[in-house]
């Protein structure tokens, strides 16, 4: 589904995904402007400092209009998105409560183009600079800290595999907690709502289990 939402408007996120990259480059590269500023006026060229507000003006009015960008097109994006799958949803006969819980769940998919990617993105910009400053002040020390990366990306890979599979039992449990409301029994609500997180609802469980064995122990013992 992200694959085909990225087909269909790819034009409007490579221009806002485009304008946020060259902002995020232009404070990257606000330090050197510093750097190049200070040398500058110790050397009474004062017109260095030139590049120092170039470079924080550019960053700005790229942040300013990244900014304003993202939320039209994501905004656009969500409201094209969310009409179709209710638009498809009424067709297939779903019924109007799971519609609505799908359709604050399709926001997750615009949420992870509008958050995520940029995020990772600005995360390689950050990286590429930083490894070219290194490699540049000492060799050495770029390469130590270019061996880390491979570490790195292992860990996040495993907690990649731990998040997806977390919040797929959410958003199940999203979808589930539809007919707990509309039963609207009070026991079945709070055990639904106690159980809303995923990470508490273990140690419930681990207390849970002994107790249980031990009432079908003696039904076991009797039979």
């Amino acid at each position: 589904m992200i694959s085909d939402l990225v087909k269909l408007h790819w034009r409007r996120l490579g221009a806002a995904y485009s304008l946020a990259m060259a902002g995020s480059l232009a404070g990257q590269l606000y330090p050197i402007a510093t750097a190049l500023a200070i040398n500058g006026v110790l050397e009474q060229r004062y017109s260095a400092i030139g590049w120092l507000v170039a470079c924080h003006l550019s960053a700005l009015l790229l942040e300013v209009g990244a900014k304003m960008l993202d939320t039209r097109v994501f905004t656009r994006l969500y409201a094209e998105l969310a009409g179709g799958f209710v638009r498809r949803a009424h067709d297939d006969g779903l019924d109007p409560s799971v519609i609505a819980a799908r359709s604050a769940l399709s926001r997750e998919y615009v949420t992870f183009l509008e958050r995520d990617v940029p995020a990772v993105l600005f995360a390689l910009i950050g990286l590429a600079v930083s490894l070219s400053a290194l490699f540049w002040l000492d060799p050495s020390t770029g390469a130590a800290c270019l061996v880390l990366v491979l570490p790195l990306l292992a860990i996040n890979r495993w907690l990649a595999r731990r998040s997806l599979t977390l919040n797929r039992g959410l958003n199940d449990r999203l979808e589930r907690e539809v007919d707990v409301l509309r039963r609207g029994r009070d026991l079945s609500v709070q055990r639904s709502c106690c159980s809303s997180s995923p990470w508490p609802a273990w140690p419930r469980a681990t207390r849970h289990a002994p107790a249980t064995s031990t009432r079908s122990s003696p039904t076991s013992g009797n039979s």
